[in-house]
């Protein structure tokens, strides 16, 4: 299927939207790898990594771990163009040189986020005033998020419905 071409620049409540939707989605993911960490120490350690008291999930090791894991998420959607959240709100991320979006700059993105949302969020309202509605994180890695074109609608189900019956189709 063709790409769609872009309407124009997202808008900032448009992309705070799909952030919400994909930090929920990393939260999910987050969840898992925990749980695969602390399944792994108490193999490793025996059941002493369970005992009250006692935490397990820290230290750089783990904050490492976690950090890898949402490059890696938002990595692979953010090479094929969109998240799921974006997709929810038809945005997709374009690199302005052409082409997919490479590793570096995921990983330029991923920490000029970081950066902008540490900054009071000063990095995503930046946007605001931008000519090109860009956020800090989308300077810094030459990429920019464009709202998509509202898919068009095939006929609806009352039409399909209509057009079986006409054709002796029972089965509608």
């Amino acid at each position: 299927m063709p790409t769609p071409i872009p309407v124009g620049p997202a808008g900032l409540l448009r992309r705070l939207a799909a952030l919400l939707y994909d930090t929920l989605l990393l939260f999910a993911v987050l969840m898992a790898v925990t749980a695969l960490y602390l399944l792994v120490l108490q193999l490793l350690l025996g059941d002493a990594v369970l005992a009250p008291g006692h935490v397990a999930a820290q230290g750089p090791v783990y904050q490492l771990i976690l950090v890898a894991s949402m490059v890696s998420f938002l990595g692979y959607f953010w090479r094929r163009g969109r998240t799921l959240g974006m997709q929810a709100w038809r945005l997709r991320l374009v690199n302005l040189s052409g082409g997919p979006v490479t590793w570096k700059q995921v990983l330029i993105r991923f920490g000029g986020a970081v950066v902008g949302a540490l900054c009071l969020g000063i990095g995503y309202l930046s946007m605001l005033w931008h000519p090109e509605r860009r956020c800090w994180h989308d300077r810094w890695s030459h990429t920019a998020v464009v709202l998509l074109p509202k898919p068009e609608r095939g006929r609806n189900k009352r039409s399909m419905h209509t057009s079986k019956q006409q054709n002796g189709d029972s089965s509608a």
